[in-house]
């Protein structure tokens, strides 16, 4: 009966396209793998389905299909062109994903708004590490030939996933009222009455700003939230 479980546990995936797939297709099979890494609430991806992923997505990159471009390529590979599809594919796709998350925090305020974002940020990093890996190939070749040529808005893809959830999650959040701060103070605010607050998850929340680099861009409001943390935690 557990041999069953688990191999059900490596049957996420459907089988690999070639690996002379085209983009559709290629894609097609690595969305489905990135849509469960990044949603799956009770299941890890099998290192049977993550090498799947490397591996169609290392396929893609290295293949010498050249795709058409008005003007030629002059002296760029096939492989330098193609990781900017899957790239952007791949942007695409978490900015769908972010918009469906930020969606469900509309309603949200105080501490349901923190428990929502702090578990979010929690399951989007880790699937940020895991995309890390699945396109390592990309990171190590295309990203990292872009960024030697003077493109610094094109990022490895664990950052490009924080860019990314500070671009259309924090910032939206924040744009309203600037809510999720003005959740943190209150949070803290309370405790300081006397009543008890979930003082990891505040602190927690506080954390992913400084994963976001938000004390370089608004150094004056990190602080106050630090002095507050301080007195609290």
């Amino acid at each position: 009966m557990s041999s069953s479980k688990s191999a059900a546990a490596t049957n996420l995936l459907p089988p690999m396209p070639p690996a002379n797939a085209d983009l559709a297709t290629t894609w097609a099979f690595l969305e489905e793998g990135v849509h469960h890494i990044m949603t799956g609430l009770h299941t890890s991806i099998s290192y049977y389905d993550y090498n799947s992923l490397y591996t169609v997505a290392y396929n893609y990159c290295t293949s010498s299909r050249i795709p058409n471009t008005t003007g030629g390529a002059r002296r760029r590979t096939g492989a330098n062109l193609l990781g900017s599809e899957l790239y952007d594919k791949l942007i695409r796709y978490i900015i769908v994903h972010l918009k469906h998350l930020r969606d469900r925090s509309d309603d949200l305020q105080d501490e349901a708004l923190l428990q929502y974002y702090a578990a979010e940020w929690d399951r989007y990093m880790t699937g940020a590490n895991y995309l890390n890996r699945v396109f390592a190939f990309l990171n190590s070749h295309w990203v990292k030939r872009e960024r030697d040529e003077g493109r610094k808005g094109v990022y490895p893809v664990y950052t490009l996933a924080l860019v990314q959830w500070k671009v259309h999650f924090f910032l939206y959040i924040q744009s309203k009222h600037a809510k999720l701060t003005s959740a943190i103070l209150r949070s803290i605010e309370c405790e300081r009455n006397g009543e008890t607050i979930g003082q990891d998850l505040v602190k927690k929340v506080v954390d992913s700003f400084v994963s976001l680099g938000l004390d370089e861009d608004n150094v004056n409001k990190r602080s106050i939230t630090d002095r507050s943390l301080e007195h609290s935690l």
